[in-house]
């Protein structure tokens, strides 16, 4: 994987740092485990358990750049196989939502030996299953 989670807070919103070539998100649990939902580990039977169900998550902002040596060099955001950003230069879209295809894998794509970065903010779709009013982030 070419991604890290920078911050991810229960039931509200993930961001995520990515850099090199391809990195696939799963999103919603639609074909695994989500790899953003939090969750809780249970010590007693050694197992996780699931703190959040994602339905889904809307891509709510994104900061991003790109060496410029390389006019060609782009970067593409996908939910599962329909992009919807192509990426150039080096820019910023702030409370922008993007809500397409929520529900499907976040799929960046680093194209023609880009060199860069990309920082996504996800806002969190689904229902609360910890009820804890303190809320745990990690």
């Amino acid at each position: 994987m070419s991604y890290r989670i920078v911050t991810n807070s229960l039931n509200k919103s993930c961001t995520l740092h990515f850099t090199g070539t391809t990195a696939n998100v799963i999103i919603a649990g639609n074909s695994s485990v989500s790899n953003i939902a939090l969750g809780a580990l249970n010590f007693a039977a050694n197992t996780a358990n699931t703190e959040e169900v994602l339905t889904g998550a809307s891509i709510h902002k994104v900061a991003w750049g790109i060496e410029a040596t390389n006019a060609n060099a782009s970067i593409t955001v996908a939910r599962g196989s329909n992009v919807v950003l192509v990426l150039t230069g080096s820019n910023t879209l702030k409370n922008f939502p993007i809500g397409l295809d929520p529900t499907a894998n976040l799929v960046v794509t680093f194209n023609n030996s880009s060199v860069g970065f990309l920082l996504i903010e996800l806002q969190k779709q689904g229902t609360p299953v910890n009820t804890d009013p303190f809320e745990r982030e990690s």
